[in-house]
């Protein structure tokens, strides 16, 4: 999107995403402007009627050239009385047709505006959705349904847009009449218009810059509110609601005072305008006063109408003026919006690539090397091994030593700094992500589960899975047992991320999610660590039975789950430092083997190993 600022920006967002409904942007345009057509017509008509009944011995040819003459032939015909009704009422239909004209130009913008705001939430969602994962972990929650928020503004935006069209129509036809009536009146009250406009545009350039800190401010207050409700058990805990409600409190009034002072300069207008008005009187009467000098009663009507269009076109410019200041106060939130379009999509090549349908040999990472950030250290570094088709592998270690990494690179969640990751000797980059990703199942230590039935919860890994293959996932997740002691079973609804199921109960259902997509690879991440024995008996039946029919990646901080693995790989500070079975890890008398012992007596938690030399 090319760069724009101010009210321009505002409005050139509004439009692009109007641009699938042009044909109700051109119908509102159209409508104004026919609009603007009856409502001059109706001030000139006027005009020509009073001139006709204050002056009739003028020819009406004389002012209003080959018009004039045909309505001299109709006053000749029927009359001068009958024209001056037939003119009156030509302004009153004039008049009808415009309401209604304005009303579908209305009309057009309420379909616009609707369209606009729903699109804009669509294309920030749908933005957010496909950055890269590496990227969107990088805002925090109150930043993302921020950005969603700013689409609400362009409703509003989108009847500005409306409102000034309509309004610049006006005063141009106005213009147009003025310049008609007295040309040199006209100009004289342009100038002083133009000289007005300037301190005018001074204003808006103030409330445009008020409103950007407002809008700062309130981003900062979003995301501190929406943190802080999702810290309400640890704020209640640590008794902290006195010192939260005041951090909330200063930056309310902080956005409040630059939000007063956006207000304050954009009331700044009304008297503007207003003064504009009486210096404008001022001019007419002067030169009211030297044409009727010079040029006797016959100009009296056009003083009278020239006034009538100066008094018509005074309000039209003041909401010019105000259309102007509310899209300059808008321009910060269309920032916002194109702050986050302007974010490059995640997987260019999403749909690209060879499609994966499955593999015979292994996976095999060969010296893959992760660092975050450029200058942090590396998530994990050099790390070789290979994962066999159908066995069951574990990742295990101290927290903080590069475990989940493993599986954000298998999910291509991220990519190795340097190194590769094989598929039966295919790079893995080489491979259809989203076919890729549609072989894999995944369950984590805190499950996601939505504000949906069970039913619903479980086919959100296969949208199209009937409810034969949801039952027998269940069953294999060891979950159909206890959703059939539900009073509504599968149509029980679970609540916010799953609040009204036990911790054991919600990996379960995780766990089921994952096999109704008969996943190639089954990736548990710390699946059991905080779970209880028999939950966690439960999730060990279930990778028991899917031993040899998938191969499973198994994280774990609880070692009691990984103990029959075919091979467990043990990481520190982000190396391979052992690797093998349960038994020979045990014999190795290394890391693993301290581990399982602390926990053998009961330690819940694993520190960090003393260093040692370590060998793979």
């Amino acid at each position: 999107m090319r760069q724009l600022s101010g009210g321009r920006a505002v409005a050139w967002i509004a439009l692009d995403l109007a641009r699938p409904r042009w044909r109700y942007v051109l119908a509102a345009f159209v409508a104004n402007a026919i609009c603007a057509l009856f409502e001059g017509s109706t001030i000139g008509v006027l005009t020509i009627a009073i001139q006709l009944l204050g002056n009739p011995e003028v020819p009406l040819g004389t002012s209003l050239g080959a018009f004039g003459n045909w309505l001299e032939g109709a006053r000749l015909v029927y009359g001068r009385e009958l024209l001056f009704i037939g003119l009156v009422l030509f302004a009153i239909v004039a008049q009808v047709l415009r309401s209604g004209f304005q009303f579908t130009g209305d009309a057009a913008t309420a379909h616009l505006q609707a369209w606009v705001q729903a699109e804009a939430h669509n294309r920030i969602f749908a933005r957010i959705m496909r950055l890269p994962f590496s990227r969107v972990t990088s805002y925090r929650l109150g930043d993302l349904t921020d950005y969603l928020g700013q689409a609400g503004h362009l409703h509003d935006v989108i009847g500005r847009l409306n409102e000034l069209a309509r309004n610049a129509l006006f005063v141009a036809i106005y213009g147009l009449l003025l310049f008609w009536f007295s040309w040199p009146m006209t100009m004289a009250v342009l100038a002083t218009y133009l000289l007005v406009s300037r301190f005018l545009h001074w204003i808006i350039t103030q409330v445009e810059q008020h409103a950007s800190r407002f809008t700062a401010i309130a981003v900062t207050l979003s995301q501190s509110v929406t943190e802080l409700l999702q810290a309400m058990r640890l704020i209640h805990t640590f008794a902290k609601q006195e010192g939260t409600i005041r951090t909330v409190d200063t930056l309310t009034r902080r956005g409040m005072a630059s939000r007063r002072r956006a207000v304050v300069w954009s009331n700044v207008l009304e008297p503007m305008t207003d003064t504009l008005t009486v210096m404008g009187a001022g001019i007419f009467v002067l030169g009211g006063y030297l044409m009727l000098e010079s040029r006797g009663a016959g100009t009296l009507p056009h003083l009278l109408a020239f006034l009538l269009a100066l008094y018509r076109v005074t309000p039209r410019l003041r909401s010019v003026y105000s259309s102007l200041t509310a899209l300059a106060s808008l321009a910060p939130n269309a920032a916002r919006m194109l702050e986050i379009l302007r974010q490059e999509e995640d997987f260019k090549d999403a749909k690209e690539g060879r499609p994966f349908s499955g593999f015979s040999r292994s996976i095999e990472f060969r010296e893959v090397t992760l660092r975050y950030l450029p200058d942090e250290s590396p998530a994990v570094l050099d790390l070789s091994f290979e994962v066999p088709r159908g066995s069951f592998t574990a990742l295990v270690g101290v927290s903080g030593t590069g475990k989940s990494t493993v599986a954000d690179l298998l999910l291509r969640l991220f990519e190795p700094t340097s190194g590769q990751i094989f598929v039966d000797g295919v790079d893995l980059k080489m491979f259809n992500r989203v076919s890729w990703r549609s072989r894999l199942g995944v369950v984590s230590q805190d499950p996601m589960l939505f504000h949906a039935s069970i039913r619903e919860n479980i086919a959100f890994g296969k949208p199209d899975a009937t409810m034969h293959e949801i039952v027998v996932a269940a069953k294999a997740g060891h979950a159909d047992a206890f959703i059939a002691r539900l009073a509504n079973g599968y149509e029980t609804v679970v609540g916010d991320r799953g609040h009204r199921l036990s911790g054991g109960q919600c990996q379960r259902v995780a766990l089921a999610r994952a096999l109704v997509r008969q996943p190639e690879i089954l990736i548990l991440d710390e699946a059991t660590s905080a779970l209880d024995s028999n939950s966690e008996r439960f999730i060990q039946q279930a990778l028991d039975e899917q031993r040899g029919e998938r191969t499973v990646l198994a994280i774990a901080h609880r070692l009691s789950t990984v103990a029959r693995a075919d091979q467990i790989l043990v990481l520190a500070e982000g190396r391979l430092v052992e690797r093998g079975t349960h038994q020979e890890l045990l014999d190795l008398n290394g890391i693993y083997a301290r581990l399982w012992r602390l926990q053998s007596q009961g330690r819940a938690e694993m520190p960090s190993p003393s260093p040692v030399n370590l060998r793979v």
